[in-house]
């Protein structure tokens, strides 16, 4: 179960931030709207792989080859941005 703060950074999380500002920089701080800051890439990678379903092996720099095209596709289903991935 979620708290009220974790389902919040669930939804800028989820709507917000596109599958390649996760997976290309070493590190990515999160903040509020309010600019609070949430935590960053490693602190909520648990939550960033609930959240998006992209693996934790891939939040930590693995290989995108890895992992099927179909598996990578299915990272961004269901996702809403402001702009097109």
């Amino acid at each position: 179960m979620y708290s009220s703060q974790t389902s919040r950074q669930r939804g800028q999380i989820h709507r917000y931030t596109k599958i390649h500002e996760l997976i290309a920089p070493e590190s990515v701080e999160f903040f509020s709207s309010d600019a609070q800051r949430l935590g960053d890439k490693e602190s909520l990678e648990q939550q960033l792989h609930e959240i998006t379903g992209i693996p934790v092996e891939i939040l930590r720099g693995g290989l995108l080859e890895n992992f099927s095209l179909e598996e990578r596709k299915n990272w961004m289903e269901g996702r809403e941005t402001r702009e097109e991935e």
